[in-house]
């Protein structure tokens, strides 16, 4: 389901692929990105391949882990 269509509702899980810094990198994608990620109810898991995207880099490191896809 595209992002802008799932304001107002939740998900059990939420997978945001492709959420590098390339794919959001400015203001107007922090709403999006924030919609996203609020969606998720109990999981939400966020796949980058290359640079994460600042909105992930300014939250506090204690508020999600960092997987590589070696440690999977």
């Amino acid at each position: 389901m595209p992002i802008y269509l799932a304001k107002g509702i939740e998900f059990d899980a939420v997978i945001i692929p492709e959420a590098s810094a390339e794919n959001y990198d400015d203001e107007t994608d922090r709403n999006l990105f924030y919609t996203a990620c609020t969606r998720a109810m109990h999981e939400l898991l966020i796949i980058s391949k290359g640079t994460l995207n600042r909105f992930i880099v300014e939250a506090p490191e204690a508020s999600y882990e960092v997987m590589s896809s070696s440690s999977i």
